[in-house]
């Protein structure tokens, strides 16, 4: 559940990245300039593998203690420090991300901070030895569960790859996830919105639904409530992020009602149509 979905996050994530580096832009594998974050970051790594496993197990417990309380009716949290992901990557990348280790894909690891998060992994094939690097802002949306995630650049080495183009890609790449994808064009930006799933098999406190999503200072954090009625008193908080889509929407039905994100007060009750 949601142990399965973190996973797949991450593998959307570093499939990406892959399946960039494995793309037409064989030519800038000259590049052998190592982002200044990647350096450091596998710098940082290099530990024992005693503090790898343990920071690993740190956050593989606080992931299913994020299952645990979802699962229970009520208000829920949780953390992830930049750390604990970077070392469970390093200790899973060999059972869960078998795939993209056969292509290639070496050392992954991210940095957060200011709202957006950095990925880079080194990439060594036949063709393409270097470190790809992307640069992902997320925010929360004006629906629920509903996250914006707007690709800000793409480097190969210090190279900087053009983003028009890749929306085939990164398609091919969801579909072959549980998770809905779909495009938001606003002021010349486009930007992905995902969906995440609001009900998981064998889970009695449904829906769950994720309310905040902050990334700084090197940590995620995430926040959100599940059970009956949570879905009608949804409101998003943090930076959130508004559909270019649904700003001129009729407001038809009254499927749940939400308080406006840009303001507060008496009569800022809106409406939004789920149809």
């Amino acid at each position: 559940m949601i142990k399965r979905l973190i996973k797949r996050v991450l593998l959307v994530g570093f499939t990406l990245i892959a399946a960039l580096a494995l793309s037409a832009w064989w030519g800038y594998h000259q590049s052998k300039k190592v982002p200044d974050f990647y350096r450091n970051a596998i710098q940082s790594s290099k530990v024992s593998a005693e503090e790898v496993a343990e920071s690993s197990e740190q956050m593989q417990a606080q992931v299913e203690q994020l299952q645990a309380d979802v699962e229970q009716v009520g208000l829920w949290e949780a953390v992830f420090a930049e750390e604990q992901i970077n070392a469970w990557l390093i200790d899973q990348l060999p059972q869960h991300f078998q795939k993209l280790q056969a292509k290639g894909l070496q050392d992954p690891q991210i940095k957060v901070d200011e709202g957006n998060v950095t990925a880079a992994a080194r990439i060594k094939s036949r063709r393409f030895d270097g470190v790809v690097s992307c640069n992902l802002s997320i925010q929360m949306t004006d629906q629920p569960n509903c996250l914006a995630i707007k690709l800000n650049s793409i480097y190969a080495g210090a190279l900087p790859l053009p983003l028009a183009g890749l929306k085939d890609n990164i398609a091919k790449i969801f579909a072959k996830t549980s998770l809905n994808l779909r495009w938001d064009d606003q002021d010349g930006e486009t930007v992905a919105l995902i969906d995440i799933p609001q009900k998981y098999s064998g889970m009695e406190a449904a829906p769950v639904i994720v309310e905040f999503i902050e990334l700084n200072d090197g940590k995620v954090c995430l926040a959100g409530r599940s059970g009956e009625g949570t879905l009608a008193d949804f409101e998003p908080r943090g930076a959130v992020y508004e559909i270019a889509s649904l700003k001129n929407r009729p407001e038809a039905s009254l499927d749940y009602p939400r308080r406006s994100v840009h303001g507060g007060g008496a009569g800022s009750d809106e409406t939004i149509s789920l149809d």
